[in-house]
Order: C-alpha cells, then structure tokens, then sequence
C-alpha cells in the first residue's frame, strides 16, 4: 500500500510480477523444493512443471490475481500486471516455457486479468537473457500487450547491439517490447561500463523509439555513484 501511495505521489508507474521463475524451477535459483504446492510439502503438485497444466494449480493463481487487482487495480500508477518473470528459467529444463501447456497458461491468464480487472493495466511476462530467446507462442498471444525481456551483454557494444535488436524485434512483431533489466553482464561489471550504459540505455532507447526506456539492472548503484 505504501510502495502505491509513494509511486502515486511521484508520478512513478508500477509493474507488479505476480511470479517470479525460482517458485517453479529446479534448475535455476531453485525454490520447487519449498514451494507449498509440492507434494513432498503437503501440496498437491508431484512436479513443477505441472503448475501450468493442474486445474487446482491454476485456480490458485486466479484467486491469488483477483486479489491482487482486487486491492491496487484502483491505481493508475500500476501500469501493467507481469505475470512472470524469466519464463525461460521455469521447470525442469529450458525447454519447459516452449511447450503448449505455458502458452496456454499465459492465455488462460492473461485473459482472466483482462476480464476481472475493471480499470484494463495492460498484461505482460518477462523472459530472461534477451529478446533472442523469446519464444513466439506465447510472445504473439493477443493476451499479452507488450513484452519485456533483459539486455545483458559482455560489452558495451554488444549491449548497444542488443537494445538495437530489441526495438527491432518489437517492429517485427508490431508490439512493444521493453528491456527491464539491462547492464554489462548478470554478474556485474564495472563502474566505469555502468556509467556508460546507464547513458547508452536513455540514449539509444530514445532513439530507437522504444516504449520505455531500458531499465539498468543495478537500480544500488546510480544512488551509490550519485
């Protein structure tokens, strides 16, 4: 509620992730083995990769979405709803966000959000890396406004390159497609390229006339370097 008011007063939009990739992924930043819907944990899900497919599961999640826009949907200040974040990074494999049980799962939600949410925030999901490993079943769902994806590259030039191909790829597909997360590599790199990216992501996002300019990853560090 205070993130809300603040983001109000400030003219800051908001972008809720409702999920984020670990919850259901024994592979990357693992949480499966935590995760309340697990069998093993008294849930009702013997794999993770069921989340997409189980009934129960799914109507967990549109009761668990109606109360989210049940409680901040009055705001202007959200601008859309995520449904995830770093799709890809879901499941056993990298291979799970490609089958039709997540396009399906992407459609069935995102029209859900479009149908209870009285206000309309736009819908999006999120995949981790870049735009190249966005996969088109669920990137052309009508349910989804726009995308987001990351940009990270092991140089300057290449995260230049990787904006560049970005705004490209949201012409392709004549929807918006917004990097969030975006700076020298996942890992870090260092001051001297940050401070050269955070301008080259203003810059070329302008320039390439993407919607939203890209978002630097290490939000700490422009507060730290003033």
């Amino acid at each position: 509620d205070e993130i809300v008011r603040m983001a109000e007063e400030r003219d800051i939009y908001l972008i809720p992730v409702l999920n984020n990739h670990g919850k259901i992924s024994t592979f990357c930043d693992q949480e499966w083995h935590r995760n309340p819907f697990n069998r093993r944990n008294g849930g009702f899900l013997d794999n993770c990769e069921d989340f997409y497919s189980s009934p129960r599961a799914k109507q967990a999640f549109k009761r668990y979405a109606r109360y989210l826009i049940a409680r901040w949907g009055y705001s202007p200040n959200i601008l859309s709803w995520k449904l995830f974040s770093e799709i890809n990074l879901t499941g056993n494999s990298t291979n799970c966000y490609r089958q039709p049980a997540a396009r399906e799962w992407h459609k069935e939600m995102g029209d859900f959000m479009w149908r209870h949410d009285p206000n309309r925030h736009m819908v999006t999901t999120h995949w981790s890396s870049d735009y190249r490993v966005i996969n088109d079943g669920i990137a052309d769902l009508q349910e989804l406004d726009y995308l987001t994806t990351d940009a990270y590259g092991g140089s300057n030039q290449h995260v230049f390159q990787l904006i560049e191909g970005t705004a490209a790829y949201g012409e392709q597909k004549r929807k918006p497609v917004v990097i969030t997360e975006y700076g020298g590599s996942p890992f870090g790199d260092s001051v001297g390229d940050l401070t050269k990216q955070l301008h080259l992501g203003l810059w070329k996002g302008y320039f390439a006339k993407m919607a939203i300019s890209p978002m630097l990853w290490w939000f700490a560090f422009v507060e730290e370097q003033d």
